[in-house]
């Protein structure tokens, strides 16, 4: 069953020259007025816009383009999904929902907004600093997935955009197409994400799984560690180095002081980027084990 808040919410326009739809000069979600301040970025459905009330609270805003994606969001809000995340959200740190999109007037996706700076992807210089800010990076990362997956939930977009560094925090954005793990339906199964990041079972059209995300994640600290999968002319990505060929790599080719380190990160990338999703970590607390677990560096 659909489960939508009660709200009132109201919106005013300007057009631009370049705009294809109008741009929101203000929102007014349940009596708050937010004016439109400015574009933090873009995404699937166009612009993502910051919103402030007079009392200085912000939220993101996107105007939703499409019927299909809204008809997403709402079903975003199902009863289900709507008692994971709120139990989530109490143990975590996580971005929430103020206002999802209604209908084909109302198209606004409203979250809280997160402060931050995304992730840039660059060549590594393998400084012990770096090792360890991408350690720090992962280890945060974790923690957020590990509550998701705890909650029986799927971010199904991890990737550099949508991870914000705060000093030492990490936050996790874009929770648009937040599903639940044992969901069976057709929407489970769309390809959601950059495909940089996406996992096998999402990109081949299989749906879900409980550590979907960690895949991603996998994705994410070789590609902070300079490994990218590489596009194939048949428009698919091919699979990332072995990851125990890229731990030996880093650790022979980069060792010095960052060695025992770029050993434990490389370890992670063997144990996450893995098709079968039965051979990756079940939960955050084990894919934590791993950054922790020394091993014995002579068998390298």
């Amino acid at each position: 069953e659909e489960v939508i808040p009660d709200r009132d919410i109201r919106s005013k326009h300007i057009q631009t020259p370049f705009s294809i739809e109008p741009v929101p000069l203000e929102l007014i979600i349940n009596g708050k007025r937010y004016e439109i301040s400015k574009v933090l970025g873009h995404g699937l459905n166009g612009a993502v816009r910051l919103a402030v009330a007079q009392d200085g609270e912000c939220i993101v805003v996107k105007k939703i383009r499409g019927w299909k994606s809204i008809s997403h969001s709402i079903h975003w809000m199902n009863e289900t999904r709507r008692i994971r995340l709120a139990s989530a959200i109490s143990a975590q740190d996580l971005q929430q929902v103020v206002s999802p999109p209604l209908d084909e007037i109302n198209r606004f996706f409203c979250t809280t907004y997160m402060e931050g700076t995304p992730l840039v992807l660059k060549k590594p210089d393998f400084t012990l600093e770096y090792v360890m800010n991408v350690t720090r990076i992962t280890r945060g990362l974790i923690a957020k997935i590990g509550v998701l997956m705890e909650h029986g939930l799927v971010h199904r977009d991890i990737s550099n955009a949508n991870v914000l560094k705060n000093g030492e925090q990490i936050n996790v954005i874009d929770i648009d197409f937040i599903t639940c793990s044992d969901d069976k339906t057709d929407r489970a199964k769309e390809k959601i994400g950059a495909p940089f990041f996406m996992a096998p079972e999402i990109s081949s059209d299989k749906g879900i799984s409980r550590n979907t995300d960690l895949y991603s994640v996998g994705c994410l600290t070789a590609a902070l560690l300079g490994e990218m999968r590489t596009y194939t002319d048949e428009g698919g990505f091919l699979p990332h180095r072995d990851g125990a060929d890229l731990m030996r790599f880093l650790y022979y080719k980069y060792g010095g002081e960052s060695r025992s380190a770029l050993y434990k990160l490389g370890r992670f990338v063997e144990k996450t980027v893995q098709e079968d999703p039965s051979q990756r970590p079940q939960s955050g607390r084990e894919a934590l084990q791993i950054l922790d677990d020394v091993g014995n560096l002579n068998q390298i």
